[in-house]
């Protein structure tokens, strides 16, 4: 048996960074990993029944966004890391920060109890280990898989995601349905595209798009889109209201048009969420592929018999292959149930159970757009403050009362799309929280009277976890000079009031009203027949000039 003050479960991205900072306010930590090395769902596997990347994953949100606070990514990483590069960034951070040590690798929890004040969580090599903490960083094992439902009849070859690495050669030339949104998802369109006679893409619960790098202007370099994210930006167009004066350029952006709503204009994928309110697929350039030949869209699914698949729009077709891609969800089977019987929104910000807060949730939430890992890094070092004693948790009654306030706001801001997710939140404005409740969101004021240079870089330069250290004495310039390096060719002043105008009158607003009208024409029955006439195919032509000019050929590069 052995003891140390807390230990964590999995050496993912979520668990280094938990014993990264338990190290860091002086706790002794083991973190306890099923695999041989760290990394997670990011050291790639070709083994089917183990869930990793595909070999093709790259980041969907930049390096910018993604890198930790006090190690940022070097230039040649690229802005969106292949996930080679970004298992290298990870090995390189552990060694920097000597968390190797900490690690027990081959190791898996097979039981845990608590047992008077002591966590007993016994393992696969026998061996028991006892903490006064306990932090669970597993990650999502258990695949969301509805085939039984939706597919019961089906006699094609049918698969998970999570056994999908690359395209199958037996499946060559196949007639492939993925089922599902999400980013998983356009990740095999892409892969399957040259890989396949066609593909059909079902969406049941619609979804909407963002692309993630682009040329905003023909003499603009192109660029990671998800850098414009400045606190002075999210203040005059707030993440959590839709970004009113900025969401026309998200459209822009991602599809070249102003009309194109929830970022994709196709009937097929529209819903009633509200921008920001709904998971973002930023995997926007797969959009360039759609087109109602080789590559359709469509939305639920009715039945299906033998190889014949019914949608809910009545049409049909068969298909050789089906791909479910409906993501995953957690499981803790090694917990005893009263602690696995309750929601993410009923444990205090998603992390402390409320019951027994010795025992801590942290990787587990994950934001409408933006990065996880930011999120996980602060809550990983509000956790560590708390353990260590440097910070008290509010008392259980506090607790109860603001977790249930929190569940009933989360609610009702995802009430137009799925619930079934419990862990998802709007980033900035929950990150913000939570850096508040560790003690480390940025005093603008006093960083203003002490460098107004320092201020204005920290207000204008993208969203990034190193703005949470600004505020230490030991990091300022080294975020001052990572924030400058990153803000390079992003938003301007004059950017922002253009921004302040657009939201002054409403300039969203009128847009959504031709969206709706727009949405209506496509709707009608007559659309199949108006849209194939050469006038209108004209129109359509000279209207996504704009696209293929800016984005078309502003695709991610291969860094």
């Amino acid at each position: 048996m052995t003891y140390h003050d807390v230990t964590v479960l999995g050496a993912g991205w979520s668990g280094i960074l938990a014993t990264k900072y338990m190290k860091e306010e002086g706790l002794t930590v083991v973190a306890l990993e099923r695999r041989d090395s760290i990394g997670g769902l990011w050291y790639y596997s070709d083994d089917h029944a183990e869930k990793t990347v595909m070999k093709s994953t790259r980041t969907t949100s930049s390096s910018s966004l993604t890198e930790m606070s006090d190690y940022p990514m070097s230039d040649d990483i690229g802005p969106f890391p292949h996930h080679t590069k970004l298992l290298q960034y990870l090995q390189s951070y552990c060694e920097k920060f000597d968390l190797p040590r900490h690690i027990c690798f081959n190791t898996t929890a097979e039981k845990v109890e608590k047992k008077g004040e002591l966590w007993h969580v016994y393992t696969s090599t026998g061996i028991m280990y006892t903490s006064k903490f306990l932090i669970v960083s597993t990650g999502e094992p258990i695949a969301d898989d509805p085939r039984d439902s939706i597919f019961p009849n089906f006699t094609g070859s049918i698969y998970h995601a999570k056994r999908i690495k690359e395209p199958m050669e037996k499946h060559r030339n196949c007639r492939l349905l993925v089922f599902g949104g999400g980013e998983t998802a356009a990740d095999i369109c892409e892969d399957w595209y040259n890989h396949t006679s066609h593909i059909y893409w079902s969406a049941p619960r619609g979804q909407h798009f963002f692309r993630r790098y682009a040329r905003i202007l023909p003499w603009k370099k192109p660029q990671a889109l998800d850098k414009a994210s400045s606190y002075l930006l999210t203040q005059i167009a707030p993440f959590h209201y839709s970004k009113p004066g900025l969401s026309w350029m998200c459209k822009w952006t991602t599809s070249g048009s102003l009309l194109n709503y929830q970022g994709h204009g196709i009937p097929e994928w529209k819903n009633n969420s509200p921008f920001m309110h709904l998971f973002i697929n930023k995997n926007g350039h797969i959009l360039d592929l759609i087109d109602y030949k080789k590559f359709v869209p469509k939305g639920g699914i009715e039945s299906c018999n033998g190889k014949e698949v019914i949608f809910s729009d009545g049409s049909k077709h068969e298909f050789d292959v089906v791909i479910i891609s409906t993501g995953y969800k957690p499981a803790f089977p090694f917990l005893p149930e009263q602690y696995t019987e309750k929601s993410f929104r009923d444990r205090y910000k998603h992390i402390f159970d409320n019951d027994d807060p010795s025992l801590a949730f942290v990787g587990f939430v994950r934001p409408v757009i933006g990065s996880m890992t930011m999120i996980t890094e602060t809550q990983a070092r509000w956790v560590a403050k708390i353990y260590s004693g440097k910070l008290k948790l509010k008392p259980k009654a506090e607790r109860l009362e603001e977790t249930k306030i929190d569940a009933e706001f989360w609610r009702k801001y995802f009430e137009a799309s799925s619930q079934r997710l419990d862990r998802i939140v709007e980033g900035v404005m929950h990150v913000s929280n939570l850096a508040r409740l560790a003690d480390i969101y940025p005093d603008a004021w006093s960083l203003f009277r002490r460098n107004m240079y320092h201020w204005y870089v920290a207000m204008v330069s993208p969203f990034n976890s190193g703005i949470f250290r600004i505020s230490e004495p030991d990091h300022e310039y080294q975020v001052i000079a990572n924030l400058q390096r990153h803000r390079q060719g992003t938003t301007t002043p004059l950017h922002l009031l253009l921004i302040f105008f657009l939201r002054l009158v409403w300039f969203d607003w009128w847009l959504n009203q031709l969206e709706g009208i727009k949405y209506k024409i496509q709707s009608s029955r007559y659309w199949p027949f108006v849209k194939a006439l050469p006038p209108v195919r004209f129109v359509n032509w000279v209207w996504c000039l704009p696209k293929r000019i800016l984005f078309d050929k502003g695709q991610i590069p291969q860094c």
